[in-house]
C-alpha cells in the first residue's frame, strides 16, 4: 500500500511538472521604469500578400533624449503572429527576443529593425502583437493588432501603459500602421494605398483616417428577459476600424424602445440611460441591451455627425 501511495504522489508530481512546462513563456510582467520614454512607433509590410520582404521594418521611437544607446541597447523586442493557415505566407508564431543593440539604424530618436526576416512574424491579415522589454524583461511598450494579445502582460496593460496599445489593420491593402502624433499617439493607418511609410522619420505628416460611420454587430435574435450583447465599431470610409476622439459621444436608440442599456466592455464613460463617450484610444465598445417583451428592434447609433 505504501508503494502505491508513493506511485500516486510521483504521478501527481509528473502531471504538475507537465502543466508547468505547458504554460506560456510570457509571465505577468511589470511596467518598466522606462515606461513612456520610448515606444513601438511604426510597422511596415512591403507585400500586400503579407509574405516576408527585406524591406519590412519595425520602428521604435526614443522619446526621452536623455535615454542613451548604452541603456536601450540592453532592451529587446519580440513579435508574435496569430496562426492562420489561410493566410500563411510567412512564419506563424513568435520571433526570438531581438536585441536593440543590433538594429539597422540605432541613431535616436527613430531606431529601425530591418533584418530581412522580421516581417515573417507580423501579418496585417491575421493579427499580431509586439512587446518592447527592458533589460529586466519589464514592459516599456506594447501593441496589440486586431485583438491578438499573446504577449500582453497582466501587470502592465490597458491604462497602465503610457500610450494607446490597440491597433487595427483589416483588409489586404494595409501595408503599414503608425502612431500619430509621432511616438505617443493612437495607432492608425494610411488614408490611401499610395501613401508611403516614414521609416526613420516623423509620422506627423501622415494623416490618420477620419471617422466615417459606425458598424453595429449583434446576434440578431435575442431571448426575452435576457440581455443581448451589442458591439459598436467606429469605421473610416474604407471600413477600417478607427479610434474616435475622446470628445466623441454616441447616443444609442432602438425602435421600438428598449428597456435598458448597460456597458459590457469599454474604457470610456457610460452615462445612463444611453450615452457613451470614447476614451480616444478604443475603436469598439460593447453594451448589454435588455428587452422585457418580445419585439422586432432596430438599433441606431449617432454622435451627431456619423450615424448607423
Amino acid at each position: 500500500m505504501k508503494g502505491c501511495i508513493q506511485s500516486k504522489l510521483l504521478l501527481v508530481a509528473a502531471v504538475n511538472l507537465f502543466m508547468l512546462m505547458a504554460l506560456p513563456a510570457f509571465a505577468a510582467g511589470n511596467c518598466s521604469p522606462y515606461l513612456g520614454q520610448a515606444s513601438i512607433n511604426e510597422l511596415f509590410k512591403d507585400r500586400t500578400n503579407q509574405a516576408n520582404d527585406p524591406d519590412d521594418f519595425v520602428e521604435i521611437k526614443i522619446i526621452d533624449p536623455a535615454l542613451t544607446f548604452a541603456t536601450f541597447s540592453q532592451w529587446t523586442i519580440q513579435l508574435c503572429e496569430r496562426n492562420d493557415a489561410g493566410n500563411n505566407q510567412d512564419n506563424d508564431g513568435c520571433s526570438a527576443k531581438i536585441s536593440l543593440a543590433g538594429l539597422l539604424d540605432s541613431t535616436p530618436p527613430w531606431i529601425v529593425l530591418k533584418d530581412g526576416s522580421i516581417g515573417s512574424f507580423f501579418n496585417f491579415k491575421t493579427g499580431f502583437d509586439a512587446i518592447l522589454l527592458d533589460e529586466n524583461d519589464d514592459v516599456v511598450d506594447y501593441v496589440s493588432v486586431d485583438g491578438y494579445t499573446l504577449q500582453e502582460q497582466s501587470g502592465c496593460t490597458g491604462t497602465a501603459l503610457a500610450f494607446p496599445y490597440q491597433a487595427s489593420a483589416p483588409g489586404s491593402s494595409v501595408k503599414f500602421i503608425f502612431r500619430s502624433p509621432d511616438g505617443t499617439g493612437p495607432w492608425g493607418g494610411p488614408t490611401s494605398a499610395a501613401a508611403l511609410p516614414t521609416e526613420g522619420a516623423s509620422n506627423d505628416g501622415t494623416s490618420l483616417p477620419a471617422l466615417d460611420h459606425y458598424a453595429i454587430s449583434h446576434a440578431g435574435t435575442g431571448v426575452t428577459c435576457e440581455a443581448e450583447s451589442v458591439s459598436i465599431i467606429a469605421h473610416d470610409s474604407l471600413h477600417n476600424a478607427v479610434a474616435p476622439s475622446s470628445s466623441t459621444t454616441i447616443a444609442l436608440s432602438t425602435t421600438v424602445a428598449n428597456d435598458g442599456w448597460a456597458l459590457k466592455t469599454g474604457s470610456g464613460i457610460f452615462t445612463p440611460p444611453n450615452q457613451y463617450t470614447f476614451d480616444g484610444n478604443e475603436t469598439a465598445v460593447e453594451f448589454w441591451l435588455t428587452k422585457l417583451t418580445a419585439a422586432i428592434i432596430d438599433i441606431d447609433v449617432s454622435d451627431g455627425t456619423a450615424t448607423d
